[in-house]
């Protein structure tokens, strides 16, 4: 995967999960979803076309969605193909494990914090930042 498309790949996550304001969870069970069907998605539900996604994606894994994209020709698919899988799972790790701190601390700080957070790892993946 060229360096492009991974950039390309982590600023729609990144960027989507800030704009949206919070997680996406089960509100019942508080696990993380890629889609609440609330209207949030969670980092890597960023990457999957409304029009594509299915609750029986749930519980799949990054290799497997990375199948489903170029089986069903999501128009995100050169984002998944040859895909760092390991980038993903780290954005997406980081965004599941933010769940409770959004809980206790509500939207802002949750904003501020996920920030932080991403900010450090982009420079852990030798990632550019640019979402402030």
């Amino acid at each position: 995967m060229s360096s492009d498309t991974r950039q390309e790949a982590f600023d729609v996550m990144v960027s989507g999960l800030i704009k949206q304001g919070k997680p996406s969870y089960d509100i019942q069970t508080l696990g993380c979803m890629y889609d609440n069907g609330a209207g949030q998605k969670c980092a890597v539900g960023m990457l999957i076309p409304d029009d594509d996604y299915s609750p029986l994606l749930e519980g799949n894994g990054v290799s497997t969605l990375a199948f489903k994209a170029v089986k069903f020709g999501w128009k995100t698919r050169h984002l998944f193909n040859e895909m760092n899988y390991d980038m993903m799972d780290a954005v997406r790790t980081t965004h599941d494990m933010s769940v409770t701190f959004y809980r206790e601390e509500g939207t802002e700080k949750w904003i501020d914090h996920i920030k932080k957070e991403y900010e450090a790892l982009a420079f852990k993946l030798g990632l550019e930042w640019s979402h402030g």
